[in-house]
């Protein structure tokens, strides 16, 4: 598949989701320039996600921002695929007026938390029957984390209770509340498992959550303020994540899956 610009004035861009069931999943970009003041300048862009059938070449467009909103993707599963959306509360202050009110060092993130509204929900493919999973009265906690889904499941989070839900069977499934009430929460999914964080600006406590027995292991942060080593992929028997070396430099290590959920730290390698 490809995307050709029809005037000089414009540019295509294709990020990749991922795959499902011989699908990719992509987001096309098209952005409009004109020149003002002597330098091209983005007057325009149009977004829309689709599907790629790998196999036939069939192109379709699932989703596009016509009413200013591009969903984000969370999940895909069948024709099942999971998204979220964000606005911001009635009556809430201009961003930039917002901050100047605030002590240094604030940041956007506290402004979304406390007037960001979200929704999240399951949508069918083929039909476009829509499923509500977090409507936007409720507490979402979101996550910059990119790892939201893995196989059939989507992690989230309300309040302080971290929930699972099933793309194959439409349901929800609480998975694990936080015990304290921390400033700080993150959370991914990966290898069957959710990985919960949370803590202050001096430290973190994080567990691992298993998805089909419920059981919870606790993960060694060595009294750090982040995650030991933070996961980014995994094969069958290994995981591949991020780590500060002793230089401070952030590389990729492996570590076995045995000896992460051990947290056996001195089995990574490079």
């Amino acid at each position: 598949a490809s995307w050709e610009p029809e005037n000089d004035n414009e540019v295509y861009r294709c990020g990749f989701y991922g795959l499902s069931f011989g699908k990719a999943y992509l987001t096309v970009s098209k952005e409009t320039y004109a020149m003002k003041d002597g330098q091209a300048v983005s007057v325009k862009e149009e977004n829309s996600k689709c599907s790629f059938d790998l196999e036939t070449g069939e192109l379709v467009e699932i989703v596009n921002d016509a009413d200013g909103i591009l969903p984000a993707l969370y999940g895909v599963w069948k024709d099942v695929a999971v998204y979220q959306t964000v606005k911001t509360a009635e009556g809430a202050p201009e961003l930039e007026d917002w901050l100047a009110q605030q002590p240094e060092g604030t940041t956007s993130y506290q402004y979304g938390l406390q007037y960001y509204e979200y929704r999240l929900y399951a949508k069918n493919l083929k039909t476009g029957e829509e499923r509500t999973i977090v409507d936007e009265s409720e507490n979402f906690v979101w996550t910059a984390d990119p790892h939201k889904s893995w196989g059939q499941y989507v992690v989230y989070q309300v309040g302080r209770s971290v929930y699972v839900y099933d793309m194959e069977t439409q349901t929800v499934k609480e998975l694990f509340t936080y015990d304290q009430d921390w400033k700080n929460y993150n959370y991914m999914i990966l290898d069957g498992h959710v990985i919960a964080i949370c803590g202050t600006g001096d430290t973190c406590r994080a567990w691992a959550i298993d998805i089909a027995d419920e059981s919870v292991v606790e993960l060694d942060t060595r009294g750090g303020n982040a995650i030991t080593i933070t996961p980014e992929y995994e094969c069958n028997d290994y995981i591949v994540g991020l780590l500060a070396n002793q230089t401070g430099k952030v590389e990729e290590y492996y570590i076995s899956k045995e000896d992460f959920y051990r947290s056996n730290y001195d089995g990574i390698f490079s």
